[in-house]
């Protein structure tokens, strides 16, 4: 069967960890997103501009306020109270929404770029050729529905991702817990949004109450998506696929991606949650999916750098997923490799009619 290629398969030995403590909270130390997240969270409950934490989250900004502690937000930037705020400001913007994800502080891009330095150059010129596709299918007016991560130079994830969309000249709108959400809020001094979220410029973000889960050991930890263990949207991927959103998302992409852009793209291709643990749960939400394949750079313990493509590459191996495969996906990827891997594959939603497959 044509399809993607899988140099490595996906690291399979897990390393435990001791658990620590963090103010009241216990959390796992492999995680170091959710650590990141809790301290960001008690922080601001130690400075006061969070007063009351529930079992689902903090509390959010109320209507009519600037950031969590009341002060001015950051000129050009919108703060949406509602997810019916985010579907006007869709649509104000044109009305095609595409969710965009990718490989984040975790995990790292291996590929995307060579040297840091030339680092904006070099994610432009990777993304230009889906970025122009997006264009093709959509027109010039489609707004970036992203997770709101911080930009740093030095540490190539996502954020690089969301900068060079805004750089093409497209609007983002970032979907942020409220542990996360107090940094996009704060202006600098001259009242502009800080250099981490400058992507944001002319655009807007949407807050949402924290989500919380239960590992495997008991613990408490952040739930920024996918899906919990009885097969609902949770985090960010609730507010993405809620029904004032869904109807103004046009497509997907994901340059590369973990387990959160996985169940994602189960979403836009299947139309089922949870269809990996065998329910049969059936949605009318089916929507064309870009994939572009990009190295790990963190592939875990006992892994070179880059021998691993993360997790949402091996759903997208699977049979009925390839099957989606466009016929004009299967042509380009008979060019030669170093094309191909720099490429994007196109998959049609579960349309037979347009599916290639291969003996």
């Amino acid at each position: 069967m044509t399809g993607l290629r899988q140099p490595h398969t996906e690291p399979r030995n897990i390393q435990l960890h001791q658990p620590r403590r963090l103010g009241r909270l216990s959390l796992s130390a492999h995680t170091a997103q959710v650590g990141e997240a809790v301290n960001v969270l008690m922080e601001a409950v130690v400075s006061g501009e969070l007063t009351y934490i529930s079992r689902r989250g903090g509390t959010t900004p109320s209507e009519g306020a600037g950031n969590a502690s009341g002060a001015a937000l950051p000129t050009s930037l919108s703060l949406l109270h509602s997810e019916a705020q985010m579907a006007d400001f869709i649509s104000a913007h044109g009305g095609k929404g595409v969710l965009i994800d990718g490989h984040n502080t975790r995990r790292l891009y291996f590929d995307l770029v060579g040297e840091p330095a030339a680092a904006a150059d070099e994610v432009d010129r990777r993304m230009k050729p889906v970025l122009d596709h997006i264009t093709e299918l959509l027109g010039k007016d489609w707004v970036a529905i992203c997770s709101g991560d911080p930009f740093r130079e030095a540490v190539i994830d996502r954020a690089h991702v969301f900068a060079a969309i805004r750089r093409y000249g497209v609007l983002l709108v970032a979907v942020q817990c409220d542990a996360l959400a107090p940094k996009i809020l704060t202006p600098t001094s001259e009242g502009r949004l800080c250099a981490e979220y400058a992507y944001l410029e002319g655009g807007a973000v949407y807050v949402y109450p924290t989500d919380f889960d239960t590992d495997e050991a008991g613990l408490q930890q952040v739930a920024f998506g996918g899906y919990n263990q009885s097969g609902e949207l949770r985090g960010a991927s609730a507010v993405f696929f809620s029904p004032p959103i869904r109807c103004r998302i046009c497509l997907g992409l994901a340059v590369g991606g973990g387990h959160v852009a996985r169940a994602q793209a189960e979403y836009f291709l299947l139309g089922r949650s949870n269809f990996s643990q065998g329910a049969e749960v059936e949605d009318d939400f089916r929507r064309p999916f870009l994939y572009m394949p990009c190295r790990v750079k963190h592939c875990g313990p006992g892994h070179s750098d880059g021998s691993w493509w993360g997790t949402l590459h091996g759903f997208m191996l699977r049979p009925h997923v390839q099957s989606c495969l466009t016929a004009s996906t299967a042509i380009r990827m008979m060019a030669p490799d170093e094309l191909v891997m720099k490429g994007f594959y196109e998959f049609s939603s579960g349309s037979v009619a347009e599916s290639i497959m291969s003996a």
